[in-house]
């Protein structure tokens, strides 16, 4: 008997760092008929690479998944952002999320036959998302403008991605999770998704990365192109630590308040669209 397949897309930095760690203290109670492997595992096995997206790992990935979800386990949950895409998809385009079609086709194809499946994505306001995104951007990869985000084009919709992901998983049922309300979802998503009492919920703390600070982002525009993205990551996330002061957190912030409002304006817009929209659950 195939498990049922718990699905979570991310997006990039909707709090997924900190709902894998979730998982994971969840999955070392070893809830029975629950199958939770790790985010690390599923990215060396996966997405390190793009490997899912190359051929010549096809067979290797289809099996372990398989063997996975055959395992006799009521469910399974599997946490990857970057099933999706990956932070520099959001430079040099005019969309959200450019390759999101051709990158869960490829991981929907490697999947067992009829799998069933519940997809979670969850969505923030583009005003502090885009800013975030760029952040995550700078520590892996060398620097760009922040002109380079969507050509420029900041005012965009959630809704075509989410019309992907319908598109691909088209027998599956969709949950879009509102950001802004992670810490108040949080518990009955986790309930949903593992079997896990609410009342037996691991603590939720943990200290989570945040965006960087101005000065950092200033710091990686002044490092060398060839220098080694391991050591790009350590000294970006250093100088982001070293410059803030407490009680003031210096995050980039690179919109005026006109825009922040427009954007905060059709984030609305977007999620009274999903209310709306049949097929598909919105928590907030």
């Amino acid at each position: 008997m195939s498990s049922h397949l718990h699905l979570h897309l991310g997006a990039h930095k909707t709090a997924s760092t900190h709902f894998q760690y979730m998982l994971e203290k969840i999955d070392s109670q070893s809830i029975p008929g629950t199958l939770i492997p790790s985010s690390t595992t599923i990215r060396k096995k996966i997405t390190h690479g793009n490997r899912f997206l190359m051929p010549g790992y096809a067979s290797g990935i289809r099996l372990y998944l398989g063997s996975l979800l055959s395992s006799g386990s009521r469910r399974m949950v599997i946490s990857e952002e970057n099933l999706i895409g990956e932070a520099k998809d959001f430079l040099d385009c005019d969309s959200l999320y450019k390759n999101s079609e051709k990158r869960l086709e490829a991981f929907s194809a490697l999947l067992p036959n009829s799998q069933s499946i519940t997809v979670w994505f969850f969505i923030r306001s583009l005003d502090s998302f885009l800013p975030s995104v760029y952040c995550e951007f700078l520590r892996h990869w060398r620097y760009r403008s922040f002109q380079s985000v969507l050509n420029g084009n900041y005012l965009q919709s959630w809704l075509p991605v989410i019309d992907t992901i319908r598109s691909v998983f088209s027998h599956a049922h969709l949950n879009i999770v509102n950001y802004h309300r992670y810490k108040q979802v949080l518990p009955g998503i986790l309930a949903d998704m593992t079997g896990i009492s609410q009342d037996s919920l691991p603590d939720q703390h943990k200290v989570i990365r945040p965006r960087l600070s101005k000065f950092a982002v200033k710091a990686a525009s002044l490092l060398p192109n060839h220098m080694p993205a391991y050591l790009r990551q350590r000294v970006v996330d250093s100088a982001s630590q070293m410059s803030r002061r407490p009680g003031d957190s210096q995050s980039y912030a690179p919109f005026d308040p006109l825009l922040i409002e427009q954007l905060r304006d059709s984030y609305k817009r977007d999620i009274d669209s999903i209310r709306s929209t049949q097929g598909v659950s919105l928590l907030e």
